[in-house]
């Protein structure tokens, strides 16, 4: 299918024809079912297991954020850690999350008000935050001296994972902090609690997990507005529809199989991340944008970078 056919299907609709699926490469490293919802095909329900794929225990980094992904969080890599943001009533809890492997466990830190601790006077707050730590189950509030944040930290087992059990801890964490919220807030600076409890009610913002929290901008996106399409293989081909807003379509055409998916763009420095509700994230390491091209790698589970896609431009 030449690319001119395969950008026209951006904006017709797609006729529906059985066919088993096609041998394609692209698809070994991302599952077009776990991206694409079908286009116009019924889908037989089936019993399901909310244990997270192919996990029992997380093993690394790279397995952590997968199984943060499948407990619905947006995990960013960072360093060794992995951080995300847990949303409860209005407020945005930045968590930063370890695994131990030797010892089986997880660790969680949530980040909740930045303090300067040579100018706090209200003892009063410190201790009724330390009597908080008693009333806070297994999770204890903590100071960090580097960062100078207070935190809420909880540690929990690396067995017997599942995405409901990840979510519900850190769900608990996020209800334990707001409901301990009264305290902690009392050590933050005069001068900066109006901000702590403006609209937005985002916690420590100066962190080092603050970049997961920041919006993309429209600027990031310019370079990629409009359609794009490439072809994979031989019977395989990709068409792009970005759209200025932050949003895509996606056509996947596999031989005589085609597949439509349309959800949310992001894009922090050369990751680009493609969302849809419901269905597994692709992300994509930018080599190049050009004016009439541009040249994306797959990046798997692990951060690690795959293989590479070439666009062209939609008239060029």
């Amino acid at each position: 299918m030449s690319l001119r056919i395969t950008c026209l299907l951006m904006t017709s609709i797609l006729s529906t024809v059985s066919v088993s699926a096609a041998d394609d490469p692209l698809f070994s490293e991302i599952a077009m079912e776990a991206v694409f919802k079908k286009a116009g095909a019924s889908v037989v329900e089936m019993a399901t297991s909310d244990a997270v794929a192919g996990f029992d225990r997380v093993t690394g980094v790279g397995s952590l954020s997968q199984a943060l992904e499948s407990a619905g969080f947006d995990p960013q890599r960072k360093g060794q850690s992995v951080s995300v943001r847990v949303e409860k009533a209005g407020w945005k809890l930045p968590v930063l999350m370890d695994v131990d492997i030797q010892r089986d466990r997880i660790y969680c830190r949530m980040s909740l008000v930045t303090i300067d601790p040579d100018t706090v006077t209200d003892h009063a707050s410190l201790l009724s935050l330390m009597a908080a730590s008693n009333q806070a189950g297994d999770a204890h509030f903590a100071f960090d001296p580097d960062t100078k944040l207070i935190q809420l930290r909880t540690t929990f087992s690396n067995r017997g994972l599942t995405a409901s059990k990840i979510q519900t801890r850190l769900t608990e964490l996020a209800e334990t902090a707001l409901g301990q919220s009264d305290v902690w807030m009392a050590l933050k600076p005069a001068k900066s609690k109006s901000t702590a409890a403006g609209d937005t009610k985002t916690a420590a913002e100066s962190t080092e997990i603050a970049a997961a929290d920041a919006k993309t901008s429209e600027d990031d996106l310019t370079p990629i507005i409009g359609r794009w399409s490439a072809t994979v293989s031989a019977d395989v081909s990709i068409a792009i529809d970005f759209v200025s807003g932050g949003t895509f379509q996606m056509v996947h055409v596999a031989g005589k199989q085609s597949a439509v998916s349309s959800g949310t763009v992001t894009r922090s420095g050369d990751r680009l991340v493609m969302a849809e509700k419901g269905a597994t994230k692709m992300t994509f390491l930018i080599q190049s944008i050009e004016t009439t091209s541009m040249e994306l790698k797959i990046v798997d589970s692990d951060g690690k970078s795959g293989r590479l896609i070439r666009f062209q431009k939609s008239g060029s």
